[in-house]
């Protein structure tokens, strides 16, 4: 169930990133005609972009290579240690994390609504949109 659960918050917070791309990039089609980017590359540009802060993504990066460990190893389990380090890198970006405990899985869902809050900010407001294809995109 481990696995499932990061899997799952993995695609939707690389959704997100999609999203806040699509409406920050003038011609988003362009890196979006063909097949989506990287997780690592959706970062960097969404870095570079201002969507999010370099503080966010760290934290964006340690989920991502839990994602990594969990898709190429058989029995992963992401351990409570890893879940503090993503805990500990969204509390350095002075977010009021409060209302998300600390139990295991528990920084996955603060990101995934950090993500959010940051691509709505950008202007995305489609982020319930799951099929871009409405956009003329290929993601």
């Amino acid at each position: 169930m481990g696995t499932s659960y990061l899997l799952s918050g993995h695609l939707w917070i690389e959704h997100l990133l999609v999203r806040g791309l699509v409406a920050t990039l003038q011609r988003p089609d362009a890196l979006f005609r063909t097949r989506a980017p990287s997780f690592q590359l959706l970062v960097a540009l969404c870095e570079a972009h201002g969507i999010v802060e370099p503080k966010l993504a760290e934290a964006l990066r340690l989920i991502n290579a839990m994602r990594n460990r969990g898709a190429h190893k058989a029995h992963y389990y992401p351990a409570d240690s890893e879940w503090q380090s993503v805990r500990s890198a969204l509390e350095s970006t002075g977010e009021d994390l409060s209302r998300f405990s600390n139990e295991w899985g528990e920084p996955l869902e603060a990101l995934a609504d950090l993500v959010e809050r940051r691509v709505r900010a950008a202007g995305a407001t489609d982020v319930e949109a799951l099929l871009p294809e409405r956009d003329g995109l290929s993601v």
